[in-house]
């Protein structure tokens, strides 16, 4: 840079190329530049101890080089965020979260950087452990700054529910909890202790039978059985231990499918925490008297509820193409469940059988049906008149896939390739703020997509795909 640049006539090497030459000159004298062609910035030899760009978003990106002099021009080490890192890259989206890229600099060259390669154009899109951490972190921090304080409603009446803690809020926080048991990133931990403090950690709703309740308890048991505080688990055993004392028929009051993700987990663990019986035992009961209803014999996909069961001789059970109505998200809310309920199971559990075959029928239901991109429809079979991708539904499908093949459930051979196609699928719908779209608004059959929506529920379900795509690696 000495040699080829200087101030004055002639001060640039070749032509400028509308700037670029001179962008690449202002790139590298903090220390990193950007590919032509790809989101990856390579980390060179800064000029200055500290740099700062103020992104677009309201951020700040800091390089800090410290030691250096025209002497120590080679990195020893680097740090981003405070989590140190062994490449001489970084991705664009890391760069747009902000925080600081800290190098350590030395005279000599040093063995830094060079195992893991930048990536090439001929590469998947981001899939090492690293690359999806920095995807989450900015996806979590959308929420806190988008989402987290519009989730700010008083109700009018003493239990009465709240968009707060209800089930579209709670999916969220079920992913960010999997985040945190995966990346024991504290502040996760306090940002949801202060969303249950908030809600005092009370699952209500105007109607008190209503299973979506039950979504956001979950999260809140996982923080007891992390703490011991019993203030996160009294709450939800009272409501748990009321809502079983309501008359209750699976085949009539658990009637739709998606409530199949929302309340089963949470009864489960309240057996694995309480070494109850009675939690899994009402549970099992009203998901094997739910599903006789609901699922389809013919293919192993479920119904969203009673009156969307193909007859025939009534064409209101029909889709627009005449045919089954299977809707995506639905039958991933189902899925989603089975993965999640297996895992408080014991392992000496009789009942696992049954969901393990609930989840290889499903699995084998939906992987002929994925779109050529990845992603499936929000209607499985209907994509004459549903063609836009969605993604909430496919993340769903995603998670359950992954934790299948990681648990032995499904065959690797089979699903795995179903599985990174979704995923490969889903990153192509990260929206520059940290958010996911092609979501599709909250519904209970097929609808049409806007590509530019997103709701809590799909960064939720992402999440929850994210955590175990990174424990495949």
């Amino acid at each position: 840079m000495k040699r080829k640049y200087a101030a004055g006539h002639n001060g640039l090497p070749g032509q400028d190329d509308s700037g670029a030459i001179s962008s690449w000159y202002v790139f590298s004298s903090m220390g990193f530049f950007p590919v032509a062609g790809q989101d990856v910035y390579l980390i060179g030899s800064p000029l200055f101890d500290r740099s700062r760009i103020r992104l677009k978003n309201g951020k700040t990106f800091s390089v800090v080089a410290r030691r250096r002099s025209a002497e120590n021009i080679y990195v020893q080490s680097a740090k981003l965020n405070g989590i140190p890192i062994d490449r001489a890259w970084f991705r664009h989206r890391e760069l747009m979260q902000g925080g600081t890229l800290e190098l350590i600099m030395g005279s000599a060259p040093s063995e830094w950087g060079k195992v893991q390669v930048p990536p090439s154009l001929t590469q998947p899109p981001p899939y090492t452990p690293e690359d999806i951490q920095a995807i989450c972190w900015n996806m979590v921090d959308y929420h806190l700054r988008e989402v987290y304080p519009k989730l700010n409603y008083v109700p009018v009446m003493e239990g009465a529910w709240t968009k707060n803690a209800y089930w579209n809020a709670a999916t969220f926080y079920t992913g960010l909890w999997k985040l945190y048991e995966k990346t024991g990133h504290a502040p996760f931990f306090k940002h949801m202790a202060d969303w249950g403090k908030r809600e005092r950690f009370t699952p209500l709703k105007y109607d008190p039978d209503i299973a979506n309740n039950h979504l956001a308890a979950h999260t809140w048991l996982k923080m007891y059985q992390e703490t011991g505080n019993k203030a996160y688990l009294e709450p939800s055993l009272t409501e748990l231990d009321r809502f079983m004392r309501l008359p209750y028929e699976g085949r009539t009051e658990w009637w739709w499918c998606d409530l199949l993700f929302m309340a089963p987990p949470t009864f489960a663990l309240a057996t694995a925490i309480t070494g109850d019986p009675k939690y899994l035992d009402f549970m099992h009961e009203k998901w094997v008297q739910a599903t006789k209803v609901l699922q389809d014999p013919a293919t192993g996909l479920f119904f969203r509820d009673a009156k969307y069961v193909y007859a025939p001789d009534k064409p209101d059970t029909h889709g627009k193409d005449g045919g089954k109505v299977f809707w995506s998200r639905g039958n991933g809310w189902v899925m989603g469940g089975i993965v999640r309920v297996l895992e408080r199971l014991p392992e000496s559990d009789p009942r696992r059988s049954y969901y393990i075959e609930l989840l290889q029928q499903m699995a084998a239901g939906i992987a002929p049906l994925q779109g050529k991109d990845g992603l499936w429809r929000v209607s499985l079979t209907d994509t004459q008149n549903y063609p836009l991708p969605e993604t909430s539904g496919t993340a769903l499908f995603c998670y359950a896939l992954a934790n299948g093949i990681r648990n032995g459930y499904l065959d690797e051979a089979t699903y795995r390739s179903v599985m990174e196609r979704a995923w490969e699928g889903l990153l192509q719908h990260i929206r520059p703020d940290g958010s996911l779209g092609s979501v599709q608004r909250v519904a209970h059959a097929p609808e049409q997509i806007d590509p530019d929506h997103t709701e809590p529920f799909g960064l939720g379900a992402f999440l929850l795909a994210a955590v175990e795509v990174m424990g495949m690696q």
